[in-house]
C-alpha cells in the first residue's frame, strides 16, 4: 500500500488537508521556509496547549558531562501566569533550592546557586542564563545586585 493509500484511509477530511497543505505551499512560496516555520512552530504549540500529543521535541541534557538528545516531558501551561505561578510554587517548595533563594535579589547568584542545586543539567546553565540578562530589554539584571525580590 502507498502512503497516498494508506493517508486518504485515515484522513477525516481530505479536503481540509488539502487545503492546508497547499496554503502552507503558498507560504513557502510567498514568504519562504522561515515563515512556514514560524507557523507550523506557532500550531504546534497551540496545539499541545489543547492536548494534541504530536511528535517529539528533542531536547538535550548533560549526562555524565556529555550533551545527548533526549525526549523529555515538559509541562505545558495555558497561558504565561500559570507558568510563572508554578516555577515559583515549585522553586519555593523544593529545600533544594533555598540557596538559590536566599541570593534571589542577585541574579547571577541565583542562576548558580540553581545550577548546582540540579535545577538543569546543562554545566553552562548559569552563564547563559546571565548571558540572556545581559541583552536588550532586561535593564541592568545582570548587574551586580540586580535580581527579584521576594
Amino acid at each position: 500500500m502507498d502512503q497516498k493509500t494508506d493517508l486518504a484511509r485515515t484522513d477525516i477530511d481530505a479536503v481540509e488537508t488539502q487545503e492546508w497543505l497547499e496554503a502552507l505551499q503558498s507560504v513557502l512560496e510567498r514568504d519562504g521556509p522561515e515563515r512556514a516555520h514560524f507557523l507550523l512552530d506557532r500550531m504546534v504549540e497551540v496545539s499541545r496547549r489543547a492536548g494534541a500529543l504530536l511528535p517529539f521535541d528533542p531536547t538535550t541534557e548533560y549526562i555524565n558531562g556529555r550533551a545527548v538528545t533526549v525526549q523529555a516531558s515538559f509541562r505545558a501551561y495555558p497561558d504565561a501566569q500559570s507558568a510563572f505561578r508554578d516555577y515559583v510554587d515549585f522553586i519555593g517548595q523544593n529545600p533544594r533550592y533555598r540557596e538559590a533563594l536566599a541570593h534571589g535579589a542577585n541574579a547571577g547568584q541565583y542562576a548558580r546557586h540553581l545550577e548546582r542545586a540540579g535545577y538543569a543539567t546543562d554545566p553552562n546553565y548559569a552563564n547563559k542564563i546571565m548571558a540572556i540578562l545581559s541583552g536588550d530589554g532586561f535593564d541592568g539584571l545582570a548587574d551586580e545586585g540586580a535580581g527579584v525580590s521576594n
